[in-house]
């Protein structure tokens, strides 16, 4: 059984009121319309009929840019939250998706797939983890604000976690570190930066570098999920 909208509901006299956003205020504060009908289904028709003419005659303009999206969904938000946030978010769109091809794309053909990407992009040039899932929860949020007012179905945004993971040193891992000239203390300090081991920890192994043969390395790994 498909799930009940919570904008569509039976009223005390027996009709259903489906209601529907008709505009957003210059102070961001949305303003409903209402359509009844003497079913959940009559209603919903109703209200999106409504929608649909509409969109059709022009009555509402709005653009459906990720990013214009991303602006004006956080216009609608200004006065509800703290103004950190909202310099937190500003700073999001301006720097992390507005410049991005993503950021031009029209949401009604936004994918997973496409947002995994983006990710991908952001991690590869460098971006921690939590600041890209922080972005990618930024466009959930414009997106759910584009699925309520503009009714466009929101897709699903894949996180990034951080896990751990183990393997072996081998003695060709060694050699690859050491591929260049240098003593054993840069060698050293090579090896604690490619493990994340610490270098005092590195240091206390008690024999030259050159000597270890094999080590168990952990190290931290970004996956998408």
């Amino acid at each position: 059984m498909a799930r009940k909208e919570a904008s569509i509901y039976k009223r005390k006299d027996g009709r259903w009121e489906a209601r529907y956003v008709k505009e957003i205020g210059v102070d961001g504060k949305k303003r409903y319309g209402s359509v009844y009908g003497k079913t959940y289904t009559e209603a919903q028709q109703r209200r999106f009929a409504i929608i649909q003419d509409t969109r059709m005659h022009g009555a509402t303009s709005f653009s459906l840019i990720l990013s214009d999206i991303m602006w004006e969904w956080l216009q609608s938000m200004k006065n509800n939250i703290k103004p950190n946030t909202y310099q937190k978010y500003d700073g999001i769109i301006k720097n992390h998706v507005e410049p991005c091809s993503i950021g031009k794309s029209n949401i009604r053909f936004l994918t997973s797939s496409s947002l995994s990407s983006f990710a991908d992009k952001k991690i590869a040039a460098g971006l921690s983890a939590k600041t890209v899932n922080d972005i990618l929860i930024v466009i959930g949020l414009a997106l759910n604000y584009a699925e309520e007012v503009y009714h466009i179905p929101k897709i699903k945004i894949s996180t990034i976690i951080t896990t751990r993971c183990s393997a072996i040193i081998t003695s060709w891992h060694r050699s690859r570190i050491c591929s260049t000239n240098g003593t054993p203390v840069i060698q050293a300090r090579k090896f604690a930066l490619f493990s994340k081991r610490k270098l005092s920890e590195v240091n206390a192994w008690g024999q030259p570098f050159h000597t270890v043969t094999a080590v168990t390395l952990t190290v931290e790994k970004n996956v998408i999920c």
